[in-house]
Protein backbone atom coordinates (compact mmCIF):
# COMPACT_ATOMS: atom_id res chain seq x y z
CA UNK A 1 0.00 0.00 0.00
CA UNK A 2 1.09 3.52 -0.69
CA UNK A 3 -0.13 6.67 1.01
CA UNK A 4 -2.27 8.99 -1.11
CA UNK A 5 -2.94 11.52 1.65
CA UNK A 6 -1.66 11.74 5.21
CA UNK A 7 -3.47 9.02 7.11
CA UNK A 8 -5.07 7.48 4.00
CA UNK A 9 -3.64 4.55 2.10
CA UNK A 10 -4.54 3.13 -1.29
CA UNK A 11 -3.88 -0.40 -2.51
CA UNK A 12 -2.13 -0.43 -5.87
CA UNK A 13 -3.23 -2.97 -8.47
CA UNK A 14 -1.06 -3.55 -11.52
CA UNK A 15 -2.45 -2.67 -14.93
CA UNK A 16 -0.98 -3.77 -18.22
CA UNK A 17 -1.48 -3.45 -21.96
CA UNK A 18 -3.42 -6.48 -23.19
CA UNK A 19 -2.93 -7.85 -26.70
CA UNK A 20 -5.74 -10.35 -27.25
CA UNK A 21 -5.82 -12.22 -30.54
CA UNK A 22 -9.52 -11.61 -31.29
CA UNK A 23 -10.50 -8.55 -29.25
CA UNK A 24 -8.13 -6.36 -31.23
CA UNK A 25 -10.00 -3.14 -30.36
CA UNK A 26 -8.59 -3.37 -26.83
CA UNK A 27 -6.16 -0.45 -26.79
CA UNK A 28 -6.43 0.44 -23.10
CA UNK A 29 -4.71 -0.84 -20.00
CA UNK A 30 -6.43 -3.75 -18.26
CA UNK A 31 -6.09 -5.02 -14.66
CA UNK A 32 -3.58 -7.89 -14.77
CA UNK A 33 -6.02 -10.14 -12.92
CA UNK A 34 -8.56 -9.72 -15.76
CA UNK A 35 -5.89 -10.61 -18.34
CA UNK A 36 -4.98 -13.78 -16.44
CA UNK A 37 -8.65 -14.76 -16.06
CA UNK A 38 -9.28 -14.26 -19.79
CA UNK A 39 -6.20 -16.32 -20.72
CA UNK A 40 -7.06 -19.16 -18.32
CA UNK A 41 -10.70 -19.34 -19.43
CA UNK A 42 -9.82 -18.94 -23.13
CA UNK A 43 -12.45 -16.19 -23.16
CA UNK A 44 -11.08 -14.55 -26.31
CA UNK A 45 -11.69 -17.78 -28.23
CA UNK A 46 -15.24 -18.09 -26.83
CA UNK A 47 -16.17 -14.61 -28.04
CA UNK A 48 -14.59 -15.30 -31.43
CA UNK A 49 -16.53 -18.55 -31.92
CA UNK A 50 -19.82 -16.98 -30.82
CA UNK A 51 -19.22 -14.00 -33.11
CA UNK A 52 -18.55 -16.29 -36.09
CA UNK A 53 -21.84 -18.13 -35.45
CA UNK A 54 -23.77 -14.95 -34.59
CA UNK A 55 -27.29 -14.87 -36.07
CA UNK A 56 -28.05 -11.18 -36.36
CA UNK A 57 -27.29 -7.98 -38.23
CA UNK A 58 -23.74 -6.82 -38.89
CA UNK A 59 -24.27 -3.94 -36.45
CA UNK A 60 -25.47 -6.33 -33.71
CA UNK A 61 -22.47 -8.59 -34.38
CA UNK A 62 -20.05 -5.65 -34.14
CA UNK A 63 -21.72 -4.31 -30.98
CA UNK A 64 -21.80 -7.82 -29.47
CA UNK A 65 -18.06 -8.21 -30.02
CA UNK A 66 -17.26 -4.78 -28.56
CA UNK A 67 -19.49 -5.28 -25.51
CA UNK A 68 -18.02 -8.67 -24.63
CA UNK A 69 -14.43 -7.66 -25.33
CA UNK A 70 -14.90 -4.62 -23.06
CA UNK A 71 -16.32 -6.97 -20.40
CA UNK A 72 -13.47 -9.50 -20.71
CA UNK A 73 -10.77 -6.84 -20.94
CA UNK A 74 -12.13 -4.01 -18.75
CA UNK A 75 -10.43 -0.65 -18.55
CA UNK A 76 -8.16 -0.11 -15.57
CA UNK A 77 -9.83 2.27 -13.12
CA UNK A 78 -8.06 4.95 -11.12
CA UNK A 79 -6.99 2.40 -8.49
CA UNK A 80 -6.42 -0.50 -10.88
CA UNK A 81 -9.98 -1.76 -10.43
CA UNK A 82 -11.86 -3.25 -13.39
CA UNK A 83 -14.21 -0.77 -15.11
CA UNK A 84 -16.61 -2.95 -17.09
CA UNK A 85 -19.49 -1.83 -19.33
CA UNK A 86 -22.59 -0.72 -17.39
CA UNK A 87 -25.64 -2.93 -17.00
CA UNK A 88 -27.76 -0.31 -18.77
CA UNK A 89 -25.53 -0.60 -21.87
CA UNK A 90 -26.00 -4.38 -21.82
CA UNK A 91 -29.78 -3.98 -21.47
CA UNK A 92 -29.91 -1.55 -24.41
CA UNK A 93 -27.92 -4.00 -26.54
CA UNK A 94 -30.15 -6.90 -25.47
CA UNK A 95 -33.26 -4.92 -26.43
CA UNK A 96 -31.81 -4.13 -29.90
CA UNK A 97 -30.34 -7.59 -30.47
CA UNK A 98 -32.31 -10.07 -28.29
CA UNK A 99 -31.11 -13.55 -27.40
CA UNK A 100 -27.48 -13.08 -28.34
CA UNK A 101 -25.57 -12.46 -25.10
CA UNK A 102 -22.77 -14.63 -23.78
CA UNK A 103 -23.60 -13.63 -20.18
CA UNK A 104 -26.74 -12.20 -18.55
CA UNK A 105 -27.00 -8.44 -18.06
CA UNK A 106 -27.28 -8.84 -14.29
CA UNK A 107 -23.57 -9.75 -14.26
CA UNK A 108 -22.75 -6.23 -15.52
CA UNK A 109 -22.18 -3.53 -12.86
CA UNK A 110 -24.49 -0.58 -12.20
CA UNK A 111 -21.81 1.67 -10.63
CA UNK A 112 -18.14 2.33 -11.33
CA UNK A 113 -18.70 1.19 -14.88
CA UNK A 114 -18.26 2.45 -18.43
CA UNK A 115 -20.97 3.72 -20.78
CA UNK A 116 -19.55 3.21 -24.26
CA UNK A 117 -16.06 4.07 -23.07
CA UNK A 118 -17.11 6.92 -20.73
CA UNK A 119 -16.65 6.08 -17.06
CA UNK A 120 -19.60 6.38 -14.69
CA UNK A 121 -18.54 6.64 -11.04
CA UNK A 122 -20.72 6.46 -7.97
CA UNK A 123 -18.28 8.56 -5.93
CA UNK A 124 -15.23 10.66 -6.63
CA UNK A 125 -12.05 9.39 -5.01
CA UNK A 126 -8.43 10.16 -5.71
CA UNK A 127 -6.19 7.13 -5.97
CA UNK A 128 -3.00 5.84 -7.55
CA UNK A 129 -2.62 3.44 -10.47
CA UNK A 130 0.49 1.42 -11.17
CA UNK A 131 1.18 0.82 -14.86
CA UNK A 132 4.69 -0.55 -15.02
CA UNK A 133 4.10 -3.97 -16.57
CA UNK A 134 3.22 -5.35 -19.97
CA UNK A 135 1.28 -8.56 -20.50
CA UNK A 136 0.22 -10.23 -23.69
CA UNK A 137 -2.03 -13.08 -24.61
CA UNK A 138 -0.84 -16.01 -26.70
CA UNK A 139 -1.32 -15.64 -30.44
CA UNK A 140 -3.92 -17.74 -32.16
CA UNK A 141 -2.56 -20.28 -34.64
Amino acid sequence: KESAYVGESVSKVACAKATPSFCTMVDWEVPESAIQTAVTAKSDLQVELLTINFQGTKKCRRDYTRLHCRYLYPECGSNGNAVRPCRSECQKFNKRCPGSLLRPCDTFPTENCSLGGKKKNSTSKTSITTTNTTASLPLRK
